[in-house]
């Protein structure tokens, strides 16, 4: 072997060796990611806080390229979550959107709308937290929606009283409370009255900001004692601590001013929020104002109003770096729907061509079906002519007692039938496409015998005539051969030859010519020997005289 040989049998070994490292290493690879994504998953389960931005990325940019939509979904997902996490707003909400366009909206199925939820219900959370309540009302609207398709009615009452929340920073208050409403009576719908009731606080302000008080006490005492609040929760949680100003405004209606000056001081000095403060100044001066302590009033009244100018002053500040970072999220929607619109006209175009071609199938089928229908009317119109054709020739030579004109009428009988043969012939089908299996299986007589064995009823001597000269007819070489035998085949056996070429069964067989199976079974062994010269057993001979040609 020389050099230069050698040399490339090397070098395509090492190629082959280093592809199956590649491909070891691509699999090992694939292995790592997915573990490290049901990892990170689990984590986001948990309510970890999630920081490791970098591994969040490098996961969506090897799931965009080697994973499925589920797997490309969460990946973008929990980007997401981990963006949220760190604080940055712009590149969650990006990437919320990336997770959303994973799905096929042409075609959703129950996983997909789980997801949905879970992305839009975040999404809404991102926008809420940055002053854009209509854009969060808008994504907590399509969190509910998902959350039902996939029969998550809990969730899906859930993401609905978000939207309450989202009408009253809007400065809807009837659509607020209306939408408050039918969350407590979606969340009783689900059994979870404990969760109802956690509603009710706000409910019953919004009823006691319109002076609506018939049910407030039920509600206050729902709210404070048979929900999810507790005394833990109240002293960590700032938006529960709302219970305070709740209760204060409800004793200043009921003109029980020290009783509402505890509560409004107690959720001034307790809360941290400068909404909070902002309610318990103002119903401090307010309770002041009924009591006429002047001097009180001015000061909570210069306090409630530097408070407000300050927090109008942040939420403007908020909301102008919010709509500066974050993206017009109502192009996206545009966009998005723009989208689902194209690939909901493109299964539509998919569904009308599959019908087209369904269509089209059948009637192709149909036509084939007709015309194979058509053939088989003609072939057995073609085989009864024939069969006709030879009796009235027979007739014809064996009458010898027949008048001129029955000679006559018998002649133009076979004038007729032979016409109808050659036309049938030439203008039907070609003669090598005419099949005497299917032509014998068709006649008339061979469908007569077929039901009588099937009736238990012997075959009888006319029967047996006109069965074999229509095997006469169409396959002339077999009854030759038969004939040219010199006698060794007595008449049963002869009458067996035919019936096997004619495909009749053996149990037919049997009916038809009245013999038992034993003697069926030995006729048909002796005559391997007689026609074939050779030994064999029954089903030997079976096969040779169906295939004879």
């Amino acid at each position: 072997m020389s050099i230069f040989a050698l040399a490339m049998r090397r070098n395509a070994l090492t190629a082959l060796v280093l592809a199956l490292f590649a491909l070891l290493a691509a699999c090992t690879d694939g292995d790592r990611m997915r573990r490290d994504l049901q990892q990170l998953q689990q984590r986001n389960v948990a309510d970890s806080l999630l920081t490791d931005s970098l591994l969040a990325m490098r996961l969506t940019r090897y799931f965009d390229s080697h994973g499925n939509q589920a797997e490309r979904l969460l990946a973008h997902y929990l980007l997401a979550r981990t963006w949220t996490d760190l604080g940055q707003a712009p590149q969650a909400l990006d990437e919320y959107h990336r997770a959303a366009e994973q799905a096929d909206t042409s075609r959703l199925d129950s996983l997909s709308h789980h997801w949905l939820n879970r992305i839009y219900g975040h999404m809404g959370i991102l926008l809420y937290n940055n002053q854009l309540p209509y854009n969060a009302l808008q994504a907590f609207q399509e969190a509910h929606k998902h959350a039902r398709s996939c029969g998550e009615e809990w969730t899906a009452a859930l993401s609905y009283a978000q939207t309450y929340q989202c009408y009253y920073d809007m400065g809807m208050p009837d659509s607020a409370e209306t939408a408050a409403e039918r969350t407590v009576q979606l969340l009783r719908a689900c059994g979870d009255s404990i969760s109802a009731n956690t509603h009710l606080g706000a409910l019953a302000y919004m009823k006691m900001q319109r002076s609506e008080f018939t049910h407030v006490k039920e509600y206050l005492n729902l709210y404070e004692h048979h929900s999810r609040l507790s005394e833990e929760g109240i002293s960590n949680y700032e938006p529960w601590k709302l219970l305070y100003i709740y209760k204060g405004v409800y004793c200043q209606h009921l003109g029980q001013t020290d009783s509402a000056l505890f509560y409004f001081y107690k959720g001034l000095t307790s809360s941290q929020d400068l909404n909070n403060r902002i309610l318990s100044y103002k119903g401090l001066y307010q309770t002041y104002a009924r009591r006429q302590a002047v001097d009180s009033v001015a000061k909570y009244t210069r306090l409630y109003a530097l408070a407000n100018d300050s927090s109008n002053q942040q939420a403007t500040t908020a909301s102008l770096l919010s709509l500066h970072h974050l993206y017009d999220y109502n192009h996206i929607k545009s966009v998005a729907s723009q989208r689902q619109k194209e690939a909901e006209k493109a299964h539509y175009i998919t569904i009308l061509v599959t019908l087209v071609l369904i269509i089209a199938l059948c009637i192709i089928a149909i036509g084939y079906i007709r015309h194979k229908h058509v053939m088989q009317r003609v072939i057995i119109s073609y085989v009864m002519n024939i069969s006709m054709y030879v009796n009235a020739r027979n007739e014809l030579q064996s009458r010898l007692d027949l008048s001129a004109t029955e000679q006559e009428q018998l002649k133009r009988e076979l004038e007729r039938l032979k016409h109808s043969i050659l036309s049938a012939e030439e203008v039907n089908i070609e003669e090598s496409q005419w099949d005497d299996t299917e032509r014998v299986f068709n006649l008339p007589i061979v469908s007569k015998l077929h039901h009588a064995a099937s009736k238990a009823q012997r075959m009888n001597s006319s029967e047996w005539k006109e069965l074999y000269n229509a095997c006469g007819t169409l396959m002339p070489s077999f009854t030759e051969m038969l004939r040219g035998l010199d006698n060794r085949l007595d008449y049963t056996e002869l009458q067996i030859c035919v019936l096997l070429k004619m495909n009749f069964i053996l149990s037919e067989i049997r009916i038809l010519l009245g013999i038992s199976k034993s003697i069926l079974s030995h006729k048909r062994q002796r005559m391997n020997a007689k026609l074939f010269n050779e030994d064999g057993s029954a089903r030997d001979f079976d096969k040779k005289i169906i295939t004879f040609t």
